[in-house]
């Protein structure tokens, strides 16, 4: 480690010495639509800096370390590599507007890495309970979607910059300008984010989009939300008791009242009726 520090110090020092303005920190994003030259739409930014060069429609990316020469006035950009974070998240883009569709899917499983490793055993359940888990989730979900997990502060600004202009060519290829990630968890519920220009840095949990392992709408915000609630009214099965029991607690935490109908305690069915004001379930 502390070779390369003396090595790149003495690169540094040598770019000076040769009359080259060099900034690691100035992070910027040029869009070149048909672009068959990348280095000089690079150059042609007049910034020194890493300068990321990205043409939707040829689905290519490339990134240079721009240097400034004082001696001859002018910009020269050196190819580097684009972290593979930056290159996924672009491509993925262009993937989506290609398809028409702007819905990416996560399966989560005993194989999840990245992020998501730390909610294998996660549920839709979960998710609506705790809101400091829907919040790191979704600042995950945004970090992972984006590219903006480097571990480089110049290149997690790129990373967003780059995500900005792929949500403008999503909007004009697609007419959406948001991605909705659906989650699919282990235990077959479902778990639905959005990521739109406004919430970069946290996808944006999406109320009443969420199901149980047994294709039952679960209660969220959106179960006691006037314009929503009646949407939640009808019949429920479940297949099991346990999947019963965390439906029902879930609605309990939202102020959800589930009494006992005909069917008794043993029941596995729900019926909840919406009054215009709340929802009100009834074992059956």
């Amino acid at each position: 480690m502390e070779a390369r520090k003396k090595f790149l110090r003495i690169l540094f020092l040598l770019f000076v010495s040769a009359g080259f303005s060099y900034s690691s920190f100035a992070a910027t994003v040029v869009e070149c639509k048909r672009c068959y030259n990348f280095k000089a739409a690079a150059e042609n930014a007049k910034v020194a800096g890493f300068v990321t060069v990205v043409d939707f429609g040829s689905d290519k990316i490339n990134s240079f370390n721009v240097l400034y020469e004082h001696e001859t006035r002018r910009y020269i950009a050196l190819p580097m590599a684009t972290p593979s974070q930056i290159s996924s998240t672009f491509h993925r883009f262009v993937a989506l507007a290609s398809s028409g569709s702007a819905v990416h899917v996560i399966d989560v499983d005993e194989s999840s890495g990245g992020f998501l490793s730390a909610y294998r055993d996660t549920t839709a359940h979960d998710v609506i309970r705790s809101a400091s888990l829907r919040g790191m989730l979704g600042r995950g979900i945004a970090k992972n979607y984006t590219g903006a997990d480097t571990g480089n502060a110049t290149w997690n600004e790129i990373a967003l910059k780059v995500t900005t202009l792929a949500l403008t060519f999503l909007s004009d290829k697609a007419g959406v300008s948001s991605v909705i990630i659906v989650i699919n968890w282990q235990d077959g519920s479902r778990t639905v984010y959005e990521l739109d220009p406004s919430h970069l840095y946290e996808a944006q949990y999406v109320d009443g989009e969420s199901i149980g392992p047994d294709g039952n709408k679960l209660p969220d915000p959106a179960a006691v939300t006037q314009s929503t609630g009646g949407s939640y009214a009808g019949e429920y099965r479940f297949q099991r008791e346990q999947t019963l029991n965390e439906w029902i607690r879930t609605a309990q935490q939202y102020g959800i009242p589930v009494v006992n109908g005909s069917g008794g305690v043993g029941s596995k069915g729900l019926d909840c009726t919406w009054d215009g004001r709340t929802l009100s379930c009834k074992r059956k």
